[in-house]
């Protein structure tokens, strides 16, 4: 996959979004789901050298995270969430919250 990850309202009717956009939203406008227009194919291979969970877990949310503001800052992202005992799902949350609040 090249270019960014886009995710688009399960109801049709709004435009694509990038990953920060979609977690900050929620709900597209609407009213369907965001899912990914694309699903990333992921081998056994990829993940070679994985030695954690938090490792695992940047793999398989990269390709997401790709072209987004939260790109450069997955890996982060990642180990905070394993650190703080969160889903990172909660974690992406928690820091698009805080950083709309500043």
């Amino acid at each position: 996959m090249s270019g960014p990850m886009l995710f688009a309202s399960t109801r049709g009717g709004s435009p694509q979004v990038g990953l920060a956009e979609a977690l900050v939203k929620g709900l597209a406008p609407d009213g369907g789901l965001y899912v990914p227009t694309v699903w990333p194919e992921f081998r056994p291979q990829d993940f070679d050298g994985a030695s954690s969970l938090a490792e695992v877990a940047e793999r398989l949310l990269a390709p997401f995270a790709a072209g987004s503001a939260l790109q450069g800052v997955l890996r982060a992202i990642v180990r905070e969430a394993r650190r703080r005992n969160l889903p990172v799902w909660a974690f992406l949350l928690s820091l698009e919250f805080h950083h709309d609040q500043a």
